[in-house]
């Protein structure tokens, strides 16, 4: 079984305009769309998508949290969130003239409800996979990836991480079976500029990271560049 981890996922609002009029003056839209999202959300229905099983978790709250949990579940995607008090945050996404983007931070995360959620992920049986994805939300720190990934090292659950965090360093004596940086994270890991960060470059720094002895894989991804725009790097 697949399970995608979204830490604090989000109602994406889309609208169109013909042009954002000056303030005090009412702007109307000629179209609207709401969709769940995350970054991990999306593996989830992409997943779906291609017909395979998974399991979406995270916080969530309020009207929009379960307006996300019902989308999900329409795409036959299953469910094991966490409810927490407050609203699931609602970012909006404004096209006019250009796009405007406006993005909330979201709920606050009690302890309690931290715990919860690593509780859950004990709870994930043997040999499953666990994408995470997606920034953290208020209350929790990145010392939340840490624990995540140590839980998955005992139960034997494939971790895929695809994060900004340094955190992601600390998770690699935890063995994860994928880490997937893009190239401004990677150049942060090591503290360079990602103009130092040519193809061969890359590959050196990605052999650094599975020397540490940590991940299985390194996945680098480079955006819209045409050459190489993918590294792939693995020990088996």
């Amino acid at each position: 079984m697949i399970y995608t981890l979204t830490p604090n996922p989000a109602i994406d609002l889309y609208v169109g305009l013909d042009q954002l009029t000056p303030p005090e003056v009412v702007n109307r839209t000629y179209e609207e769309d709401y969709q769940p999202n995350g970054k991990a959300i999306n593996v989830s229905i992409m997943l779906s998508k291609l017909g395979i099983t998974n399991t979406a978790m995270g916080f969530i709250g309020g009207f929009s949290g379960k307006f996300i949990e019902q989308e999900l579940k329409k795409l036959s995607i299953h469910t094991s969130m966490v409810d927490v008090e407050g609203i699931t945050r609602i970012n909006v996404f404004a096209n006019a003239d250009r796009e405007y983007k406006i993005v909330n931070k979201g709920p606050l995360i009690s302890k309690e409800k931290k715990a919860e959620m690593l509780e859950k992920i004990e709870q994930i049986p043997a040999n499953s996979t666990l994408f995470v994805s997606g920034s953290l939300p208020r209350g929790i720190q990145d010392e939340f990836y840490i624990h995540l990934a140590k839980i998955c090292h005992h139960k034997k659950i494939k971790l895929i991480l695809d994060i900004s965090s340094h955190a992601l360093l600390e998770c690699l004596k935890y063995k994860p079976f994928l880490i997937k940086p893009n190239e401004d994270e990677l150049a942060s890991f090591f503290q360079l500029s990602t103009a130092d960060l040519y193809s061969e470059k890359i590959i050196e720094l990605s052999q650094e990271l599975l020397d540490r002895g940590g991940a299985q894989q390194v996945l680098v991804s480079r955006g819209g560049k045409k050459e190489r725009s993918i590294l792939l790097l693995t020990t088996r």
